[in-house]
């Protein structure tokens, strides 16, 4: 064992005069987001993009050093019409540079909703990923290994929501607490 191992302290191992040697990794990873809100009366707008990073650096096998880079660009916008009907509509677009060959398509995401407020209620219906493009891509690197992989997500679906509003199920005792809430602070 003192051939491939060395001293106490491994000196043959780690030094690599065994045949073997230790494979250090470091990576990296910086995150970037930029965006403008637009907000007037029953309008509300933004826009923005964000990316990630991630910069991996192998001691044994400089081949394996890898760069990546996700970049989501995003649209969003709400109008609230007189009747308080909400519409709001989201788009992602999000692509994908510097991974394996068949890894990192890019890929549009499109949500839309409508929701209507009536007394203590709110009643919506959401469809999330209209075009049915959206994926999970994941990007693992650990000293030992770096994993590219597709995890299942749910796709398509519409989503129907009832929300109540503990708040206004009695408006004048609503208001009373809203009023002592004042009171404390001033």
């Amino acid at each position: 064992m003192a051939d491939f191992w060395g001293n106490s302290n491994g000196s043959r191992f780690y030094g690599g005069q065994s045949g073997f040697g230790e494979s250090k990794t470091q990576s990296f990873s910086i995150t970037e987001e930029l965006y403008v809100k637009y907000n007037k009366d029953r309008f509300f707008f933004s826009a923005g993009a964000s990316s990630l990073q991630r910069i991996a650096r192998y001691s044994l096998n400089p081949k394996a050093n890898l760069n990546t880079l996700d970049t989501r660009i995003t649209v969003r916008g709400s109008y609230t019409t007189k009747k308080e009907y909400e519409f709001n509509s989201d788009i992602h677009y999000v692509f994908y540079k510097g991974y394996l060959a068949g890894y990192g398509q890019p890929e549009w995401q499109w949500n839309a909703g409508i929701s209507k407020n009536i007394k203590a209620f709110n009643l919506s219906v959401t469809v999330h990923d209209i075009l049915d493009q959206t994926h999970n891509l994941t990007h693992t690197v650990t000293a030992d290994y770096e994993e590219d992989s597709y995890r299942l997500i749910m796709g398509r679906y519409i989503l129907f929501g009832v929300k109540w509003n503990f708040g206004k199920m009695n408006e004048a005792h609503s208001q009373r607490a809203q009023q002592v809430a004042r009171d404390m602070v001033y």
